[in-house]
């Protein structure tokens, strides 16, 4: 009873402390020898010792504020804050670190749940809690402190191949090497960080924010070979053969679907990601005049607002959602809408027309 008192479930304290002093009151009141009685109860009684161990068993459970609740990562938004507020910027960075290894891309990109949850909403607004993150990146990296090694000396390392090394290969990698596994990344790009490096729009991730998040994950005695396909340059085989002792498959899904009757790119159709690669890697495709974007995602938001960006006159982004359905986060439409961009919700494209051999 007194257990679940302190975790919280006072009812089911309040049942469990009451039970054993009421069955023993009820004994002594209608005491008259053995009866069948007594065996339900001594039954009763071994139920409750049988899950007051099983629940003792479980251990102790630490309740989650709102905030960590919310995070998909679980991070310990509280403590990092208060180092924050504490000066302790590192040690701040360093307990991102321990739940999230793109702490500078979530100091930007992120869609912080943890902010809708955050108890001050309470008194009008949250704490800022991605724009610390953001913060505690910036100043952390800027040290140059590489992360400690937590690989004992004289221990068996697994070797372990990830083949690609976008976001989610860089994500296991970083884990597999904190848990003392040799690593080897392989990507068909010549440089890792998947489309974080490639695709990511300027406005949202600077190009050296991102860089700042691969390079303390390499700094993990992480090997990286760029440069390398699956299928064409290595095979499953050539992994067994170096002696890997597992293998983990991260390739993303970097392939655009094209809509029926859209033309080539000369013709003015341009998929959104090589439309994106094409701008960060700094040779952009025409966007003078008007353009239309079709989707209501997030990748169809960055496509129009960095069109803006590159000089387009107008840009509309067409969708079968409604406005309040998009798949794109509120803020971001919000922030399209602010700088320019027109939202036609709630419709379906029927043909495309090319004419004097543009769309």
């Amino acid at each position: 009873g007194l257990g679940h008192f302190y975790a919280g479930r006072y009812a089911a304290g309040v049942f469990w402390a009451s039970l054993i002093p009421l069955s023993l009151g009820l004994v002594l009141n209608v005491w008259s020898g053995l009866t069948v009685g007594h065996a339900v109860l001594l039954a009763g009684f071994g139920l409750v010792y049988y899950l007051a161990r099983l629940d003792a068993g479980r251990g102790y459970k630490e309740k989650l504020t709102p905030c960590q609740a919310a995070c998909p990562s679980l991070l310990n938004v509280p403590d990092y804050i208060a180092l924050v507020r504490g000066g302790r910027v590192l040690e701040a960075l360093a307990l991102v670190h321990d739940r999230l290894p793109f702490a500078a891309f979530c100091g930007r990109a992120c869609h912080h749940p943890c902010e809708q949850k955050c108890v001050r909403n309470e008194f009008g607004a949250p704490i800022s809690i991605m724009a610390i993150k953001r913060y505690v990146s910036d100043l952390g990296y800027a040290a140059r402190i590489a992360p400690s090694s937590e690989v004992s000396e004289g221990v068996h390392s697994l070797r372990v191949a990830v083949i690609g090394a976008g976001p989610a290969g860089l994500s296991a990698a970083n884990t597999l090497a904190r848990l003392g596994c040799r690593v080897t990344l392989y990507d068909a790009n010549e440089e890792p960080g998947g489309m974080i490096r490639y695709a990511g729009a300027e406005f949202r991730i600077p190009f050296e924010a991102g860089v700042a998040d691969v390079r303390t994950i390499l700094e993990r005695d992480v090997r990286f070979e760029g440069g390398k396909r699956l299928g064409r340059d290595f095979t499953f085989a050539d992994i067994e053969r170096q002696g890997y002792e597992a293998l983990l498959l991260a390739v993303g899904t970097g392939e655009s679907i094209r809509l029926p009757g859209s033309g080539a790119e000369k013709e003015g159709f341009h998929d959104a990601l090589a439309f994106l690669t094409s701008a960060r890697l700094g040779n952009p495709c025409r966007t003078n005049g008007k353009l239309a974007v079709i989707g209501g995602g997030n990748v169809a938001i960055d496509a129009a607002r960095v069109a803006i960006r590159l000089g387009a006159q107008d840009v509309t982004v067409v969708c079968l959602e409604s406005r309040e359905a998009m798949p794109a986060f509120p803020r971001e439409v919000e922030d399209a809408i602010a700088e320019g961009i027109r939202i036609l919700s709630s419709t379906a494209i029927k043909k495309f027309t090319v004419r004097d051999g543009r769309v």
